[in-house]
């Protein structure tokens, strides 16, 4: 699932919780698939953004599988949002449920990737529901080159 937001609109909602300014590159020719995802995620350009409940088991799960996945690739620009108000602070627990919405969150857990094109901020839904780490990067690979990681769909 794909959407277009308007710039200025993220920026507003996400200023306490995710910032991201400038073009992403393309996927090098020949480049292997563990390579390009990690030079995308070094990139502060392309945000991955985690919505979860800790009161939820699949949740707890997908948390150990995306510390796994944040160690093999250190994404610069990745935030995870707690929908489980918990002991927040009340406003950033407002702020964080009012980008939920906006992003049309129904489902936890749920991984989004934010591309900053330039004017616009593509977002993508990586994932609803718990998914394991190999399925993640093959997700992330095909959405963010669909021609690089169509071969990883094939099979």
């Amino acid at each position: 699932m794909h959407s277009r937001i308007s710039r200025n609109g993220f920026l507003v909602l996400l200023c306490c919780i995710l910032s991201i300014t400038a073009i992403s590159p393309a996927f090098g020719a020949g480049q292997d698939v563990s390579e390009a995802l990690a030079e995308f995620a070094e990139d502060e350009n392309n945000g991955l953004v985690l919505f979860y409940s800790d009161q939820c088991p699949d949740c707890i799960r997908q948390l150990e599988d995306i510390e796994q996945f944040l160690n093999i690739y250190p994404w610069k620009t990745f935030r995870e949002i707690n929908l489980a108000q918990g002991d927040q602070d009340p406003q950033r627990y407002r702020i964080q449920a009012e980008f939920a919405l906006e992003n049309n969150v129904d489902t936890v857990p749920q991984l989004h990737l934010f591309i900053n094109r330039g004017d616009d901020i593509d977002r993508y839904v990586v994932f609803k529901g718990y998914t394991p780490l190999p399925a993640i990067e093959r997700m992330l690979i095909h959405l963010l080159d669909p021609g690089f990681g169509a071969e990883l769909f094939a099979k």
